[in-house]
């Protein structure tokens, strides 16, 4: 893999960057994985020849790492075969495998060991070496961003709603806009609104299809909704999803160009509306 360094990320903190060049932790060839993950098809047998086509969705990502740790002796490798393990526990969440390229831009996929921590002495261990195939499943099969303030997410008027965090401002008694979004994922990807008040309600469509924040929200007050995970919580981590009107569409941003209206009765100068994304890209190489 050229201009792109692979990391491995633990739920406990601990941080392995897997280089091939001199290094205790030598990611070698024969990675599989970081290309276009398993598709699962649903086609029914039809009354005529061939199919009917149903649905195509990806599947669960597997992740085999090759990776060579060495060390000064024995008592070395074996220490850094249990760090190895020990990042590789998933009691307090996944590991991220980390892909970061020479841009600074870097994309991470979430996953859960479950084989490869082995070893067939004399041919894969030695005193100074230890060969292991690391083997991954990563639930969700694309690989997100890292930072999502390096994600474009524009206004119309080209002023960025990100990065930075810049608020789109609503003003007047009925504020309102339009939004022009841009996913340059692989994917569509789930937005977090973050809406400030003072105002009676936030409406966010898209499409003709969206939610609205049906309460007022005071000023200074933030109201946080992570379409993702289907939540909303004000800023002391309050459940405020009550407040959506019925049936809510927390919809997702496509690849590509969208434009998404935001209303805000009784906005003030002081009534922000932001929101980021965190795109998704199918292949790493």
């Amino acid at each position: 893999m050229v201009d792109v360094s692979i990391s491995l990320v633990g739920a406990n903190n601990d941080t392995i960057q897997l280089t091939n060049s001199d290094s205790s932790f030598i990611l070698r060839s024969g990675v599989l994985g970081f290309g276009i993950p398993p598709t699962q098809v649903r086609i029914s047998e039809s009354a005529g020849d061939g199919g009917v086509w149903r649905s195509t969705k990806r599947g669960i990502r597997e992740i085999d790492l090759p990776i060579s740790v060495l060390g000064s002796d024995r008592a070395d490798v074996e220490a850094k075969l249990r760090r190895l393990s020990n990042l590789l526990q998933d009691t307090n969440g996944p590991t991220r495998v980390v892909a970061t390229y020479t841009d600074g831009s870097a994309f991470q996929l979430f996953a859960h060991y479950v084989g490869g921590g082995d070893v067939a002495y004399g041919s894969d261990q030695n005193g100074i070496m230890a060969n292991w195939t690391i083997s991954l499943q990563a639930p969700s099969p694309y690989w997100e961003s890292v930072n999502p303030a390096n994600y474009l997410l524009q206004l119309s008027a080209g002023r960025g709603l990100l990065p930075q965090l810049s608020k789109l401002k609503l003003s007047g008694q009925f504020g309102f806009g339009n939004v022009t979004l841009i996913n340059p994922g692989d994917v569509a990807c789930f937005p977090v609104w973050e809406l400030i008040g003072p105002c009676d309600s936030v409406a966010i469509t898209f499409n003709g299809v969206g939610f609205q924040y049906a309460a007022p929200i005071a000023a200074g007050e933030i109201i946080t909704i992570d379409t993702a995970a289907g939540t909303v919580k004000n800023q002391a981590g309050v459940n405020k999803y009550q407040n959506l009107a019925a049936a809510p569409k927390l919809f997702a941003i496509a690849p590509g160009t969208s434009t998404v209206s935001v209303a805000a009765p009784s906005a003030t100068n002081a009534t922000r509306v932001a929101g980021y994304i965190k795109p998704r890209r199918e292949v790493v190489h």
